[in-house]
């Protein structure tokens, strides 16, 4: 199982996926991209179902908070979701952020805090968004690649 994507080489990444030799390393997460003043993109790693504990199958798993949710939407709009065993990436736009909003939104932990969570699962050769809520037909497909 390889590591953690390093920052150097998710700068590197977002370099490509947004065409521009801009990109300001913020913190593990955060990164401005474009310009001095551009948007501000988020950036969450995790490991695909067949390697983490999870209840399902899914190639990425990302629980995001309300409040980082709101700093994607008045930043750039955009969050990159990375799934570092298999080196794949997903720029997911304001459009399916939002269809996560509205369909995979829940209350979490003793101090009742509103998450999004963003599950990606693999059908065929297909990648779609799925709600947290496993019974649901809702989908969305995404376009996933490899760096």
């Amino acid at each position: 199982m390889r590591g953690k994507v390093t920052r150097e080489t998710i700068a590197e990444l977002l370099k490509q996926i947004f065409e521009t030799e801009f990109v300001n390393i913020q913190s593990t997460n955060r990164y401005d991209v474009g310009t001095p003043r551009g948007g501000r993109v988020f950036v969450s790693q995790s490991q695909p179902s067949r390697t983490s504990k999870g209840h399902w199958k899914y190639e990425f798993f990302h629980t995001i908070t309300e409040k980082v949710i709101e700093e994607i939407m008045d930043g750039s709009g955009r969050l990159v979701l990375i799934n570092y065993v298999d080196r794949l990436f997903v720029d997911l736009n304001s459009s399916d952020i939002c269809w996560c909003i509205r369909h995979s939104s829940r209350i979490k932990g003793k101090n009742l805090e509103q998450v999004t969570d963003f599950v990606v699962e693999r059908v065929g050769q297909e990648y779609r968004l799925r709600p947290y809520d496993r019974f649901s037909n809702l989908r969305r497909k995404v376009s996933v690649e490899r760096f």
